[in-house]
């Protein structure tokens, strides 16, 4: 179990430009956290689908609340135990939670919220049916974006100028993966592949395990 510390949502490192179609979620999870105070919200989805950057992005818009009172934890890829939890936390992230979630590490969570009765918790993981274990008072899902989505996207993060054709293709071959979509745009902007070399990669491996 990796930690992170406290977030600084200020961090340099963290770009949150060019996020498009999670505003319906992002307003669920203030909802949950900010207004209704629930104590565990959970945010589940497939890998790579925008749940680390959801609340992040959520965090950034809510720095005066949540500014050095956030920790975050990795439960991934192996679970090592929880460490102290400082008295001024407000919220606890646990992030990572992988499909091999086990019974150790659904005891250990569920031992830490009875051991935190009045702090917030945020669980994130890729499976659902292992989240829906530990019982929460929300339940945020992403699926993938949808295809005007993955169009507005792919035209923000493109340098240069591409036909239609081709980004609906390359939305297509992508599934609406958001973190397929910011990789490619990379890739075309730095002139790293041809749009056939993109077409290729995502039809031989990357749209296969999405």
């Amino acid at each position: 179990m990796k930690t992170y510390g406290l977030l600084n949502p200020f961090s340099p490192d963290n770009n949150f430009d060019n996020y498009f179609g999670r505003e319906k979620e992002l307003a669920l999870l203030e909802t949950s956290l900010v207004k209704e105070k629930h104590k565990v919200v959970v945010i589940s989805g497939n890998n790579a689908v925008g749940k680390t950057s959801l609340w992040r992005v959520f965090l950034h818009s809510h720095a005066k609340v949540f500014d050095a009172k956030v920790q975050v934890f990795s439960a991934a890829p192996r679970f090592e135990g929880f460490s102290k939890i400082d008295d001024k936390i407000k919220l606890v992230i646990i992030d990572d939670i992988s499909y091999d979630f086990n019974k150790r590490l659904e005891k250990d969570i569920i031992d830490l919220l009875k051991s935190h009765p009045k702090k917030q918790f945020l669980l994130v993981g890729a499976n659902i049916n292992n989240l829906k274990r530990i019982n929460s008072d929300r339940h945020i899902h992403l699926d993938s974006l949808q295809n005007f989505e993955s169009n507005q996207l792919l035209e923000e993060l493109l340098e240069k100028k591409l036909p239609q054709k081709d980004i609906l293709r390359i939305a297509k071959l992508s599934k609406g993966n958001p973190y397929l979509l910011k990789l490619f745009s990379y890739y075309i902007n730095q002139n790293k592949y041809s749009l056939d070399q993109i077409f290729n990669l995502l039809n031989q491996d990357f749209s296969q395990n999405c």
